[in-house]
């Protein structure tokens, strides 16, 4: 639901007979995901001014929104500070084109190619859990993906046949990534007979979620509990000192630089260019 600051501009928008039908609707829609970026990141509405809203552009534009897109939720925002007499958006930030997010600090936060492995083989494969913690770390380094994307993910998002995967990213950006290699055989012998279905078996339990990674009560695991697991496998590796699970996602995107992937392929997998899972 709306704010009410929100819905008097689209009311103001709805009565204006210069406008079109479809502008309401579609502002509506800008300002929704806008309200909804908001809460996410704990802003009142009412404090949103025109430099929150240009950084939510930023945002938009960093995950690989169309420039077009971008421009629209600009004039709706822009609308809304007007009607209100709130600051104003700046136009040069309006303006801003997709960019990589990959900086030197996060080079830094990169594991070598031998400390992925220690992680990984720090995780037993001995037990269904252990194949589920063994999957998402894989996920994670494989293919790039956030803890949330890792999360949230589904079963009907997961096309083995096709070798396909179609995460939510970031901002409910659709994503699709290929399943291939290691991360294809992996994350297939969790959903086997050996994984997610033995993991239930063992617990009594049916699967309360349609959730590819579970915890012991067949629900979806939560965020804490993979942030838990992956902090583990690292003491056990001894990657302490300066290891974030943030670190894995960012050690994907080092070593395909290193490997000769252009800067245009990492960014399409890790979900930061115009494009992406389209």
């Amino acid at each position: 639901m709306l704010s009410p600051r929100s819905e008097s501009f689209l009311a103001h928008v709805a009565a204006d007979p210069a406008r079109k039908r479809t502008t309401e609707y579609a502002y509506r829609n800008d300002l929704t995901q806008f309200e909804a970026w908001l809460d996410e990141s704990g802003i009142d509405a009412k404090c949103a001014d025109g430099e929150v809203a240009a950084e939510y552009l930023d945002a938009l534009a960093a995950v690989g929104r169309r420039p077009s897109s971008v421009r629209r939720a600009a004039s709706a925002i822009r609308g809304l500070h007007k009607f209100h007499g709130t600051a104003s958006l700046p136009r040069a930030r309006v303006q801003a084109k997709p960019k990589s997010v990959f900086t030197q600090e996060h080079f830094n936060s990169a594991l070598t190619q031998r400390e992925i492995q220690w992680l990984l083989h720090a995780v037993s494969r001995d037990t269904a859990a252990g194949r589920r913690d063994f999957a998402l770390i894989t996920l994670m380094y494989g293919l790039g993906m956030r803890i949330t994307e890792v999360v949230s993910l589904e079963t009907s998002q997961v096309s083995l046949r096709a070798r396909l995967l179609r995460p939510i990213g970031k901002y409910g950006v659709p994503r699709v990534l290929p399943l291939e290699g290691a991360v294809m055989d992996v994350l297939a012998d969790w959903l086997g007979p050996r994984g997610r279905a033995l993991l239930l078996r063992e617990r009594h339990c049916a699967a309360q979620s349609n959730a590819v990674f579970l915890n012991r009560a067949g629900e979806q695991i939560s965020r804490q509990s993979v942030w838990r697991i992956v902090r583990q496998a690292a003491f056990r590796a001894g990657l302490t000192a300066r290891f974030s699970p943030h670190s894995i996602r960012d050690s994907c995107a080092r070593h395909m630089l290193d490997g000769g992937a252009s800067s245009a392929e990492v960014n399409a997998l890790l979900g930061h260019t115009t494009g992406v899972g389209q």
